[in-house]
Parts: structure tokens; C-alpha cells; sequence
């Protein structure tokens, strides 16, 4: 028997239970029952590697397709015949239960499955009868439910007894390491009275839609009707709602992301990162500011206790607290990649930044860094192409913090 068709054919039994009889001495793929109820097994021969596998997030039962842990293999390691599947399980995987093991030769291969999670979402938490329900494997991304508003209220998010869901989209994640791997969370409405928010909405959906201080919105198709208050509330617009973090690109992603509008209106920062990393020789992503930011920060460990805050790392850092923001958009905003500052060259982000008198036709730093020192600067010209550039540092640039919202 071929041995791709002899895992396609072990795969269903393995994950329901591993009920697998015993293998025939030819084949390369055996494993050993210790009793009838298939309670434990036994390597059938000295093994002397150690492979992990975790079931990918499509939920793939083929198991040539699962995702090797290639930073957990254990090799040059004895182990004997008759070891048992419990010493091989041993590996505390958050959203994972062990499936079993294969012995090829002296190679095990160890299989962990992903948890089945259940998300029920309802109106009150008196309510018995949930409004929707959402299953996945841990891990898995899906659409947040959303609720019609009421007549004097914005369906705002859900909210846990300890937790509060916040995003659009937002990932199935087990609430521990159950072992029965089936995890059930129940999520309830939270509205807004719409008496005490100065936006007519509580969700950014359309590139452009702006954000106000108090976390309500104003969808993009309103913005020409904005008050001034509404103006000068506005903290952040949408930027993106489907961005590729890998790719950075602006489609079959699923993430969105925020841009700042309390651009500086009388200064350009000088310098793009903080002092202390000058000494670096810094490289990171044009695609994704987050993990740059992470990146940055963790070199540059003092930069809480940095007084010059005039430096594009941390004035990017602290932009909640200088635009105000409280609750679920305070903190996480960073020092934007060069992919993601091109974004703002369509007709929407343009037209929401000349609404709000902030015009964005000049040149911002970025957090992409491609080493000596040499970080990257992108001209944003108004409704075309963008530019990008090795910094100069006899010339100031513009900053415009960037937040990532799932």
C-alpha cells in the first residue's frame, strides 16, 4: 500500500478516536494497541526522532497537510520500544488536544487537532434563545454578528462577563486547554443611548468613515454634514478594512486599519526613531507597522522613560493620549509601515482629511527600515500615486499614526 494512500485512509480513524488496528509489518506507518478500547499504545520499535504536527485552521483531516512544528522536533533522542502514547503527549498547545502518534521506522510523528469552539451571541443576558451562533475550529477568523439599532440606541459591540469584543472581525480562540476540545463562550448586546454620542453610528465599515473621541462613528457618506464639534472630535478614519498584513496589500485581507487626524499642525518631527537606536542596525517590514513597532520597542527598552518625545516612534506611540482617545481605541498605536501610509492615496481618505482641513499631501515617516540606519519616508500626493524614499536628515517629516483594529 502506497503510503499517501494509507494516510488518507488512517486520517478519519485517527481523529475519532484513533481507533486503528495494528498495521501489518510491511507497511511503514504502524501503531500498537495496547487493549481492545484503543485506551493507549506503544511504540513498536527504538525511535530516535520526534516530529509535532497541528491540524491547520481549515480544519484538514488529510494528515499530510497538517502544519509541522518544526521549532519543537526532538532529535538524537532515545526512545525505547514500548513507550506509550501518554509520554509522547507532551506538548500543552493553547486551542489543541492530542489525536496520536504514527511510528515510521525510528521517526514519530505526533498529531495535535484543534478545539471545536462555539460562540452564542444574545440580546439580554436573561435571554434562553440565542439570536446567532457561531462554530469554528480555534483559530478560525469570522464576521462579528451585528444587531439592528434600536430607535434611541446603537447596537454597539458584545460583551462577556470578563471580556469585551470590539472589532468587526475577530478570531475563534478556546477559552483554555479543554480536554473534551469543545469550548463554549455566550456573548451579550451592549448598546449606546444615541442622546449621549456625538456620531450616528458605533461601527467603522467603509474606508473613510471617521472616528470620534467618544468611540462613535460617522459614516464616510456623512461627512460633508459633520458639525463643527463632530470636526473637531474626529481622532482617526478608517483606512482599510480588508488589509493583508503578509502581502500588504489591500485585499483578501483581514484586517482593518485606522489612521490618525490630529496631524501636528505647526511642527515636523525631526527625527524618525528614538536616540537610543541610532546604534542599531535595524531592518523590518514594509507591510506590517505593528510588528515593527514591537520590533523597535523591544530594542529600545527605555523608550517608556524617554523625555524626547519629539521622535516619530514614540509621538506615534502616544497618540491616544495626545488626541484623547478613551476605551477601546486607547493604546496600540504605532509608527505606520510604507505599505500601509500608501494607502491614503485613494479619493476617500483624501476627501475625508481636506473635510477636516488636514491636508495630507506631504511627506510622513514610516517604521520600515532597511538597516544602517536608513528608515523610509512616503510622499503622499492627493488622489495619486505615492512616492517613497531613504530619509534625509537635514529635513523634517510629517507623522501620522497608524492602529491595527483586529
Amino acid at each position: 500500500m502506497k503510503k499517501s494512500l494509507l494516510l488518507s485512509l488512517i486520517s478519519a480513524s485517527l481523529l475519532s478516536a484513533l481507533c486503528l488496528s495494528s498495521c501489518k509489518a510491511e507497511v511503514d506507518y504502524e501503531v500498537l494497541k495496547k487493549n481492545a478500547d484503543y485506551s493507549d499504545y506503544y511504540t513498536n520499535k527504538d525511535a530516535y526522532r520526534i516530529y509535532y504536527y497541528k491540524q491547520p485552521v481549515t480544519g484538514e483531516t488529510d494528515l499530510t497537510a497538517w502544519e509541522r512544528d518544526t521549532d519543537a522536533d526532538t532529535t538524537n533522542t532515545y526512545y525505547p520500544a514500548g513507550s506509550s502514547a501518554s509520554s509522547l503527549n507532551n506538548k500543552a498547545y493553547e486551542g489543541f488536544v492530542y489525536a496520536g502518534f504514527i511510528q515510521n521506522d525510528t521517526t514519530i510523528n505526533v498529531y495535535y487537532k484543534r478545539c471545536t469552539i462555539r460562540y452564542e451571541f444574545y440580546n439580554i443576558a436573561t435571554d434562553t434563545v440565542p439570536l446567532f451562533i457561531v462554530t469554528g475550529l480555534y483559530g478560525m477568523t469570522s464576521l462579528k454578528p451585528i444587531c439592528s439599532d434600536r430607535d434611541e440606541a446603537y447596537f454597539d459591540t458584545w460583551h462577556t462577563k470578563n471580556d469585551t469584543l470590539y472589532t468587526s472581525y475577530f478570531t475563534i480562540n478556546a477559552d483554555s486547554n479543554t480536554v473534551n476540545d469543545v469550548s463554549t463562550t455566550k456573548w451579550y448586546a451592549s448598546w449606546k443611548d444615541k442622546a449621549t454620542v456625538m456620531g450616528t453610528s458605533m461601527n467603522l465599515i467603509n474606508v473613510g468613515d471617521v472616528l470620534l473621541k467618544d468611540g462613535s462613528v460617522i459614516p464616510y457618506v456623512h461627512i460633508h454634514a459633520m458639525s463643527n464639534e463632530q470636526k473637531a472630535a474626529a481622532v482617526a478614519v478608517l483606512v482599510s478594512n480588508s488589509y493583508n498584513l503578509k502581502t500588504g496589500k489591500n485585499v483578501d485581507g483581514k484586517t482593518r486599519l485606522i489612521g490618525a487626524l490630529k496631524i501636528p499642525g505647526n511642527i515636523w518631527i525631526n527625527a524618525d526613531l528614538s536616540p537610543s537606536l541610532y546604534k542599531h542596525n535595524i531592518k523590518t517590514t514594509d507591510c506590517d507597522g505593528k510588528k515593527n513597532m514591537e520590533i523597535l520597542l523591544e530594542i529600545d527598552k527605555d523608550y517608556r522613560h524617554n523625555n524626547n518625545r519629539d521622535v516619530a516612534l514614540l509621538y506615534s506611540y502616544d497618540y491616544d493620549k495626545m488626541a484623547g482617545i478613551a476605551g477601546v481605541y486607547k493604546n496600540d498605536w504605532y509608527l505606520p509601515s510604507e505599505k500601509e501610509l500608501k494607502l491614503l492615496q485613494c479619493k476617500e481618505l483624501n476627501d475625508v482629511y481636506n473635510t477636516m482641513d488636514r491636508k495630507i499631501n506631504e511627506e510622513y515617516w514610516t517604521s520600515t527600515a532597511n538597516g544602517n540606519d536608513k528608515v523610509r519616508t512616503v510622499v503622499i500626493q492627493e488622489g495619486g500615486a505615492t512616492n517613497d524614499r531613504v530619509k534625509d536628515d537635514s529635513a523634517g517629516h510629517w507623522i501620522l499614526p497608524f492602529r491595527q483594529l483586529d
